[in-house]
Formats: C-alpha cells, sequence, structure tokens
C-alpha cells in the first residue's frame, strides 16, 4: 500500500471535504444534482459544504445537497454563510465567513 492510501487508515485520519461549485452547475438542479452524485460515487468524502452566493435558486439547490449528501451517508452537511436556511432545511452546520464571527455564540 502506498504512503498517501495508507494515511487515511492511520492516525491522524484526514478528512475530506467537498465545496461546492456554482460555475459547475448555474442554477440548473438536474446538472448540480449530476455532479455531486457523480462526486460522491467516486471520492469518499467526510463532510460537504453547499456554497453558493450567486443563485437565486439557492432553496431548491440547498435541499438537492442536503439530500443527496444524506443519501451517501455524509455525516456532516454544512452550507456557507446561510444560517436561517441552514436552520430550516435542516443542515448539521454553516461554515461561516470572516464577517459573521458575531454569530458565534461563546
Amino acid at each position: 500500500m502506498n504512503k498517501k492510501k495508507e494515511a487515511f487508515n492511520k492516525p491522524p485520519f484526514f478528512i475530506s471535504y467537498l465545496i461546492t461549485d456554482p460555475q459547475e452547475y448555474g442554477d440548473d438542479i438536474e446538472i448540480f444534482a449530476k455532479n455531486l452524485t457523480n462526486s460522491l460515487s467516486k471520492h469518499k468524502v467526510d463532510i460537504v459544504c453547499f456554497r453558493d452566493k450567486e443563485t437565486s435558486n439557492i432553496k431548491k439547490l440547498a435541499k438537492t445537497c442536503l439530500r443527496i449528501s444524506k443519501q451517501f451517508n455524509i455525516q456532516k452537511v454544512l452550507i456557507n454563510t446561510n444560517i436561517d436556511l441552514a436552520y430550516t432545511l435542516g443542515f448539521d452546520g454553516v461554515h461561516l465567513n470572516s464577517n459573521q464571527f458575531d454569530k458565534i455564540k461563546t
């Protein structure tokens, strides 16, 4: 076994983190679903983060991301910056940007 593959099986464990890219799908839910399914089928992913600051179709795309990620048993599915949508749709968390640090409870 090569060292790269061996590293995934021994502590410290590596975490793979997929971040969606709206340039890959635009506002098209079918293309997004196909691309995400394809990526999750080919790669071992631990965390998915839905990141889209451009679309007007964010709720439907976010729902699709959450549904497909859970079908692949992804334990943590995050959304970028949108706290309200994360709560409404049942995401596991939010990737906050530097302007949102005040949202973190201490």
